[in-house]
């Protein structure tokens, strides 16, 4: 039991409500475009560089929505070894023997898994760009680099947490 891989797959409703608001604000954009010449407000150039600005925008998430839609990535795959998240852009994998305790950390109305690692610097520094800078955010304001969300995962944060524990504690 402990060899077999827990798979949890990525809720594609959420992305399928970011490809269908980008195709709307897209849509706005070009309205703002078209629509620009013909007020009297605002000059036209800034009304073209606020339209330009959001069609841009929008076309960015409405490709990365359906780049992850028709990805082969899976969710969070929970194995051996240790964990891999691909549903989010914070984490890639952390081992076991680096993740000292799991934590509900609650933020709002938002539960999220906070897992606390051996060596936050080290986690950290496995990212590079913008990864980098979210994990540090993460550990300023959580106390750990590492937090999982299961906003766009098909399952309860706390089926989750019971899931990780469960696998922790046999793994130990």
């Amino acid at each position: 039991m402990l060899n077999d891989p827990i798979i949890i797959e990525t809720s594609k409703c959420s992305l399928y409500f970011i490809i269908s608001a980008s195709i709307i604000f897209i849509g706005i954009g070009f309205w703002l475009f078209h629509k620009s010449k013909h007020q009297v407000r605002y000059h036209p150039a800034t009304i073209k560089g606020i339209s330009i600005f959001i069609i841009l925008f929008f076309l960015f998430c409405s490709v990365y929505g359906f780049y992850r839609v028709t990805g082969k990535r899976s969710g969070l795959i929970i194995d051996r070894e240790g964990i891999r998240d691909d549903s989010s852009e914070t984490m890639s994998f952390i081992y076991w023997k680096n993740i000292r305790r799991f934590e509900l950390i609650k933020i709002h109305d938002t539960k999220l898994i906070g897992i606390f690692v051996d060596n936050p610097d080290e986690a950290i520094g496995l990212g590079s760009g913008i990864r980098e800078k979210l994990m540090s955010a993460n550990y300023r304001l959580y106390g750990t680099p590492v937090i999982i969300s299961c906003v766009a995962l098909k399952c309860d944060v706390d089926e989750l947490l019971n899931i990780l524990l469960d696998r922790f504690s046999k793994l130990q």
